[in-house]
C-alpha cells in the first residue's frame, strides 16, 4: 500500500467563489449572530461587516490595491488584526501577517521579499519601521469613518485566489513565503463541519498558519471567533475558566501549549467539543492524563506542514491508542492523498519506513519567488490511480504503515530538521552560522529534549573557540541572529568527542549536557536540606525553579538575568506559574511574569504577594458577594395554590439538572425506574438537543449504567442550555413549556473545582441557583429539591476559643460565616447558594435542602467517580507508600446509591418540605475518619502505608521519583499546599471537625425500606472502592472481565516483579504512557 486517501463516497461541494463572498453570504443569513468576541467587545456579523467596509474604504484612500497584491499587517492578535485581514481580502489583496516581536531587519527582509507598499498597524506598533507610511486600524475609531457617500464594493475572487503569504521562521535558512489559496481553507471547513453556533477559540500567533483557521473557518461558516488573550493562555487555570466562560466549542493549539496546560490543569479542556493539537508529536502520558480526567468531546492529533494549508490529516485519539503506544497521523483531508515512497519515489511495501509525500488541493502553489526551493520541495510522481503526472510536496518526514491498518505513524525526520517552540530548525544551517562568525574552529548543535514534562526542548551549541576571548562576542552574535526562544545555548569545550568511526559523538554531548545540569541541581538540593526553612530566601527558591524549568545550572542564574533571555518561552510560563503557586502559595499571573521577568523583580513580586494578610485581603471582595448574593431571592414571589405531589396521578413531569455529573447519572436511572414518571427534562450544557442527548448517554456509559433505549427515548427530554444564562439560554417558547409542565425541580448541577476562587463558581452556582428559583415561581406551582453539601458549613473556625462538638441540621448557615475565608472557592459558593435558597424558603417557596457528605461509588458495584478527590488521594498514597496524619479529619463518606435512595424518599413526601437534611452516617460519631481509613487499608488489604506528618507527606508527593505515580493529584497541589491560617493548610484546618446532627434525616427516612440509612465505611466497602480506584489508575479491565486474584501463575509470569520497599512504597515496572499495576498491588485486590 502506498497511497492513503480519505474514504469519500463522492466529492464534496466545495465553493468556487472567494472568501469574502462566503462571509457576505453568512451576513445575509445571520446578521445578528455573534461573529467575534474580544474581551468586552462583541460584534455581530452585520457589525463586523460595517467595520470591514469602513477600513477597506480607508485602505483604498492610500492607493489602489491590485489583485493578489501583498499587504502587510503588523498588529497584535485580536479584533484589529481580524478586521485588517478581512479588509485586505475585501479589496482583492493578499494578507502578509507580520510578527510584532520580529526585529527591524526581519521586518525589512519581509518587505524586500514581498514588495508590499501598504503596512497596516495598530496603536502598539506605530513606532515600527518609522520611515514607512502606515495605515492605522482601530476598532474604536472605525465608527467615525463615513462611507455612505462612496460606492464601495468587494473585489470578486475565486477558490484559486491567493489569500495569504505566511513566512517560515527562517531557522531552516532564509525565511520562505508560503502562498495559501482559498481552497486550502475550504477543505478545513469541509473536514471539521463548522456550523452556526460553533465558537472557535482564537489562540494562535498571527504569523502561524493555524491563525488562518482560527479566523476564516468560523467566519465563512456562520460561527463565532473567540479571541483568547495571551496572558489567559499562559495561566492554565485562567485559560480553563476563560474557555468555559466563553463557551468555546473548538480549539487548535500546539502540542507544547497543550502539554503545559494539561500538566497543570488536566480538566481545562473538558467543556470543549473538539481539541486539536499539532506542531509536534503528541506526548502519550499527557494525552492519557487528559483522557482519564475530564476529556473533551474529541481529542485530535493534527498533522500538516504549512506548505499544505494548516493541516493535512487528523486522528481521533483514544486511550486504546495510548495503551498500544502508537498514535496515527490520521486520514488526509478533502481530496488529499498521502504517498509513502522510497528514495526512488517508489511505493514502500508492508511496514517499511518511507518518506511522506502529500498531494491535493491543500498543497501550496509554491514558495514566493523561490524557484530553487520549489524545484526541491515539489516534485512530480505518477498518480497511482490514473497513471497521470501528479504534483506532490516532499515533507522530509519518515513514516510507516501501522501493522494491520491503512494508517501511518510518524517515525522521524530524513534530515537534521527539528522543532523548537513550534518552529522548524535546520541544525546544519545553525552550525553554518556559528562557523561563519569566524570565532570558532568547530561547532555541533543539538536539540536537548528534557525528561521533565514541564521543561521545553532547547538548542545546545557545543563550540571549540579559536580564542577564549571570543566567547562574549559569540554570545552577542547569537543574540542578534536568533529570537530568545530559538537562540542556542553556548558551551565552550576543548574538543568535540568522536565515535569510533570518526563522527562527532552527539549522544555523548547530550548526556554531558543533562548530567551537568542534574549535578548542579543536586548540589543545590543538598544546600537546601542543610539550611533552616526560613533561611531559604525567595530568590534561592525561585532560582531553583528556573533551573528546573530552563535546565540551566543554578549558579549561572544571576539576579539581573531575565527569564526569557535565558531561554524561557510562553510555553514554560504555564509551568512557572504552577511551580510558583506550589512553592509560595501565590497565584502569580502571566502578565506579572512578563512585567517582572528578572530573577530579582520576580522574587520581589512574590514577596509582595505572600503577605500574611493576603487571605483577609482576598476575602474582602468575596465577603461582599456572600453577604449580598442571598438578597437576590428577595424579588421572588411564591405562586398561590396547593403544592403538587410530583409522583401523584397525572403528574410525573420533572426537571433535572446535573445529569451529566456523577450523582445526576445515578439519580436519572432511579427516576426512570419509577412507573409514575412520564417525563424527565434534563438541562445540559450543549449546542443543541442532539448533542445534549449524546452527553447524557455518554455519562451513563461512563458509570456503566444501563437504561433501556425505548425507556430513555420515551421519557428523557434533553434541553440544551446553560444554568447561568437568562431563561437557561432556552428559547422563550421552550422555557414557557417547562415552567407550565414541571411539578418539581431536582437541582443537582454545580460547577466544582478545587483550585478556582469563588468568582469563577458564582455564575453556575449562585446565578444558576437563582435561575432555578425564578423558574420555580414561573408558570405552575412546583417544588424545589436543592442539593448542597456538608462542605457548605465550612471548616472549624481556627480563631474560635471553643469549638462546638455538634453542628445543627435544620438551620441556615449564618453562624458558620467566620471561617469561610479559609475555605475553597467552591465551598464558599455552596455556602452562598444555600443561603440564597434558605432566603427563598423563608419567603414561602416549597423547598427542601439536602447536604450529602463525600459521595463515593455504588455500595454493590463500586462504580463511582474515579477522579474525585478521595480516589486521587488514596491511589497517590498507595503508590508512594505514605499517607498524611490528620487527626479527627472526616470526609463523611456515603455511597451514591444511598444518596439517591434517601433523596427520592424524602422528596416524595410534601410533609418533608421546608427543611434541611444532612445525608451522612446517621450515628455520626461512628463515622470513619481519614486516619482510620488508611489504617483499614493496611489491616484488611495488606498494604504497608506509613502515616507521616502532613508536611512530610507533601514532600513525598513532590519527589521527582514519584512524578508518574502522582500525576492525578498534582493539579490539586496548589490547594493542598496553600497555607490559609498561620502554618496550617485547608486540610489541616479540618482536623478538629465537629459531628453533624442527622435527626431530621432519621425521622424522614424512618418509614422507608432502609431506615438505618448510611452505615459507616467498613472493610468490604473500602476494598471494593480501592479496587475500582486502582483499576482506573492502571487502566485494568473491570473485575468481571479480569482475574485480579492472588493466582500464583500471575506473579510467576512477571519475573523481577515489583516489591514493596521501606515506607510501603511500590515501584511499578512501567513506561510513562502505559502504567502497569505492580504485582504487590494486584495481590491486594479481591477475587473477581
Amino acid at each position: 500500500m502506498s497511497t492513503l486517501r480519505r474514504p469519500y463516497t463522492s466529492s464534496p461541494e466545495i465553493p468556487s467563489c472567494g472568501l469574502i463572498e462566503l462571509f457576505l453570504n453568512r451576513v445575509k443569513e445571520f446578521p445578528d449572530k455573534v461573529a467575534v468576541i474580544d474581551g468586552d467587545l462583541t460584534l455581530s456579523y452585520l457589525q463586523l461587516l460595517e467595520r470591514v467596509r469602513q477600513f477597506a474604504y480607508t485602505l483604498c484612500q492610500h492607493g489602489e490595491i491590485l489583485l493578489e497584491e501583498p499587504v502587510a499587517i503588523l498588529t497584535v492578535k485580536g479584533i484589529n488584526h481580524i478586521i485588517a485581514q478581512m479588509a485586505v481580502i475585501f479589496c482583492g489583496g493578499t494578507c502578509v501577517p507580520l510578527d510584532p516581536t520580529w526585529s527591524e531587519s526581519q521586518l525589512r527582509d519581509r518587505r524586500s521579499d514581498t514588495g508590499f507598499k501598504i503596512l497596516i498597524v495598530d496603536e502598539k506598533n506605530m513606532h515600527q519601521l518609522p520611515d514607512l507610511p502606515k495605515v492605522l486600524v482601530s476598532v474604536e475609531t472605525l465608527g467615525g469613518v463615513n462611507t455612505k457617500d462612496h460606492e464601495l464594493t468587494y473585489v470578486p475572487t475565486s477558490s484559486e485566489f491567493r489569500s495569504h503569504i505566511l513566512f517560515t521562521s527562517g531557522t531552516t535558512g532564509t525565511p520562505k513565503g508560503i502562498q495559501i489559496l482559498a481552497k486550502g481553507i475550504y477543505r478545513l471547513n469541509d473536514w471539521f463541519q463548522f456550523r452556526p453556533g460553533d465558537r472557535i477559540a482564537h489562540v494562535n500567533n498571527v504569523v502561524f498558519d493555524a491563525c488562518v483557521q482560527d479566523i476564516w473557518c468560523p467566519l465563512i461558516a456562520g460561527a463565532a471567533v473567540i479571541n483568547i488573550p495571551k496572558d489567559m493562555m499562559l495561566d492554565p487555570f485562567r485559560f480553563s475558566e476563560t474557555v468555559k466562560a466563553s463557551r468555546a466549542t473548538w480549539i487548535l493549539l500546539t502540542n507544547a501549549l497543550f502539554n503545559a496546560i494539561a500538566v497543570a490543569c488536566p480538566t481545562a479542556f473538558a467543556t470543549l467539543d473538539i481539541v486539536l493539537t499539532a506542531g509536534d508529536a503528541p506526548n502519550p502520558s499527557i494525552i492519557k492524563l487528559v483522557l482519564e480526567n475530564a476529556p473533551p468531546g474529541r481529542l485530535l492529533n493534527g498533522y500538516g506542514p504549512a506548505e499544505c494549508s494548516v493541516l493535512s490529516s487528523t486522528y481521533d485519539i483514544t486511550l486504546k491508542d495510548i495503551d498500544s503506544g502508537t498514535i496515527s497521523l490520521g486520514r488526509p483531508l478533502w481530496d488529499g492523498d498521502y504517498h509513502v515512497l522510497n528514495e526512488s519515489l517508489e511505493a514502500v511495501s508492508g511496514s517499511e519506513v518511507g518518506e511522506l509525500y502529500i498531494s491535493g488541493p491543500g498543497v501550496t502553489p509554491g514558495y514566493l519567488n523561490r524557484p530553487d526551493l520549489n524545484e526541491k520541495a515539489f516534485v512530480t510522481i505518477k498518480n497511482p490511480s490514473s497513471g497521470e503526472p501528479l504534483r506532490v510536496y516532499k515533507t522530509g518526514d519518515l513514516v510507516r504503515y501501522i501493522q494491520g491498518t491503512d494508517l501511518v505513524e510518524f517515525v522521524g525526520r530524513r534530515d537534521n530538521q527539528v522543532k523548537i517552540s513550534g518552529h522548524r530548525v535546520e541544525l546544519e544551517l545553525v552550525e553554518s552560522f556559528f562557523k561563519s562568525t569566524g570565532l570558532i574552529s568547530a561547532a555541533t548543535i543539538l536539540k536537548i529534549q528534557p525528561q521533565e514534562v514541564n521543561s521545553s526542548p532547547f538548542l545546545q551549541a557545543f563550540v571549540v573557540l579559536k580564542s577564549p576571548e571570543n566567547h562574549d562576542s559569540l554570545l552577542r552574535a547569537v543574540k542578534e541572529k536568533y529570537p530568545a526562544n530559538l537562540a542556542p545555548r553556548v558551551a565552550a569545550i576543548g574538543r568535540l568527542p568522536v565515535t569510533p568511526n570518526g563522527k562527532v559523538d552527539r549522544k555523548a554531548l547530550e548526556v554531558k549536557c543533562l548530567q551537568s545540569i542534574e549535578r548542579s541541581r543536586l548540589e543545590m538540593k543538598k544546600v537546601y536540606s542543610h539550611e533552616e526553612k526560613d533561611a531559604i530566601s525567595t530568590v534561592q527558591n525561585l532560582r531553583y525553579i528556573w533551573s528546573k524549568l530552563l535546565l540551566i545550572t543554578p549558579d549561572k542564574i544571576k539576579l539581573e538575568d531575565g527569564y526569557f533571555s535565558l531561554g524561557g518561552s510562553s510555553i514554560t510560563v504555564t509551568a512557572l506559574i504552577s511551580e510558583i503557586h506550589q512553592k509560595f502559595n501565590f497565584g502569580i499571573s502571566a502578565g506579572a511574569i512578563y512585567e517582572n521577568d528578572t530573577l530579582q523583580a520576580m522574587a520581589t513580586c512574590i514577596d509582595a504577594g505572600t503577605n500574611p494578610d493576603l487571605i483577609n485581603t482576598r476575602f474582602a471582595d468575596v465577603k461582599k458577594y456572600l453577604l449580598s448574593d442571598p438578597l437576590l431571592a428577595d424579588g421572588l414571589v411564591p405562586l398561590p395554590g396547593p403544592i403538587p405531589n410530583w409522583r401523584g396521578i397525572g403528574e410525573g413531569d420533572v426537571l433535572l439538572t446535573g445529569v451529566t455529573g456523577f450523582v445526576g447519572a445515578f439519580f436519572l436511572q432511579a427516576l426512570l425506574g419509577l412507573p409514575e414518571i412520564r417525563t424527565v427534562r434534563c438541562l445540559v450544557r450543549a449546542k443543541d438537543g442532539k448533542e445534549a442527548n449524546i452527553r447524557i448517554q455518554n455519562n451513563l456509559k461512563k458509570y456503566q449504567l444501563s437504561i433501556a433505549d425505548k425507556l430513555f427515548k420515551s421519557k428523557v427530554v434533553a434541553l440544551a442550555g446553560d444554568l447561568a444564562e437568562p431563561l437557561f439560554g432556552l428559547d422563550p417558547g421552550t422555557y414557557d413549556e417547562v415552567s407550565k409542565s414541571c411539578a418539581t425541580i431536582f437541582h443537582l448541577g454545580a460547577h466544582v473545582n478545587y483550585v478556582q476562587p469563588y468568582i469563577y463558581h458564582r455564575p453556575a452556582n449562585i446565578i444558576g441557583t437563582l435561575n432555578i428559583l425564578r423558574l420555580a415561581v414561573t408558570g405552575r406551582k412546583k417544588t424545589v429539591h436543592y442539593c448542597s453539601s456538608l462542605g457548605a458549613y465550612g471548616p472549624p473556625d481556627p480563631e474560635a476559643k471553643h469549638l462546638p462538638t455538634w453542628v445543627p441540621e435544620d438551620v441556615t448557615l449564618d453562624g458558620f460565616f467566620a471561617s469561610l475565608k479559609y475555605d475553597l472557592g467552591y465551598s464558599q459558593s455552596q455556602y452562598g447558594a444555600e443561603q440564597l435558597v434558605w432566603r427563598a424558603l423563608k419567603k414561602g417557596l416549597p423547598i427542601s435542602i439536602y447536604r450529602p457528605g463525600f459521595i463515593l461509588g455504588h455500595s454493590k458495584t463500586g462504580q463511582g467517580n474515579p477522579d474525585d478527590f478521595i480516589g486521587r488521594l488514596v491511589t497517590a498514597c498507595i503508590c508512594t507508600g505514605y499517607y498524611p496524619l490528620l487527626p479527627d479529619h472526616r470526609k463523611e463518606f456515603i455511597p451514591v446509591d444511598k444518596v439517591v435512595k434517601q433523596l427520592l424518599h424524602i422528596s416524595s413526601h410534601n410533609k418533608n418540605l421546608y427543611h434541611a437534611y444532612n445525608l451522612t452516617v446517621l450515628d455520626n460519631e461512628r463515622s470513619v475518619g481519614l486516619n482510620k481509613t488508611f489504617e483499614m487499608l493496611n489491616q484488611h488489604m495488606g498494604f504497608q502505608l506509613k502515616g507521616v506528618p502532613y508536611k512530610q507527606w507533601l514532600q513525598e508527593l513532590m519527589k521527582p521519583c514519584n512524578e508518574s505515580n502522582t500525576l492525578t493529584v498534582r493539579p490539586l497541589m496548589p490547594t493542598l499546599q496553600e497555607k490559609v491560617f498561620r502554618e496550617l493548610t485547608r486540610l489541616e484546618l479540618y482536623e478538629r471537625m465537629p459531628f453533624y446532627e442527622t435527626e431530621g434525616t432519621r425521622r424522614a427516612i424512618a418509614d422507608s425500606d432502609d431506615p438505618e440509612g448510611c452505615l459507616p465505611l467498613d472493610k468490604d466497602l473500602l476494598r471494593l472502592y480501592t479496587t475500582k480506584w486502582l483499576e482506573h489508575k492502571y487502566s485494568l479491565p473491570t473485575p468481571e472481565h479480569s482475574q485480579l486474584s492472588r493466582k500464583p501463575e500471575l506473579a510467576d509470569s512477571q519475573a523481577g516483579g515489583d516489591k514493596p520497599v521501606k515506607g510501603g512504597k511500590f515501584y511499578p515496572k512501567t513506561s510513562r504512557s502505559t502504567p502497569q499495576m505492580p504485582n504487590s498491588l494486584q495481590a491486594s485486590l479481591p477475587h473477581s
